[in-house]
């Protein structure tokens, strides 16, 4: 079969063809090949524990910002009166992202 010269955005080529019995059978002509993962062996493992912490401080963030919203709409001043329970949430629900156990 000949190179086929297709545009990068291109990934797969399908072919649809019937079968025998009549069912429509899809037959991959050209499919690109992925790229690995360029990083060194030895950082592996601390490039998954940096992106493990910034979902769980993005976890914290949201929690945080929604709680907060909450306590503002439920009384006046409310945000800086449910402040240590907003906080409680928030690192619990970044805890919950992170979960420590995995690491140890």
């Amino acid at each position: 079969m000949r190179e086929l010269s297709l545009s990068k955005s291109v990934s797969s080529v399908m072919l649809l063809r019937r079968d025998s019995s009549g069912d429509v059978q899809p037959v991959t002509l050209y499919e690109r090949r992925r790229k690995k993962k360029k990083s060194t062996w030895g950082l592996r493992g601390l490039e998954r524990v940096v992106c493990r912490t910034m979902e769980a401080q993005k976890a914290f963030a949201d929690t945080l910002r929604d709680e907060t919203q909450k306590s503002r709409r439920r009384t006046k001043n409310g945000w800086i009166l449910d402040l240590g329970n907003n906080v409680f949430k928030a690192i619990s629900s970044g805890g919950k992202e992170i979960r420590l156990d995995r690491w140890i």
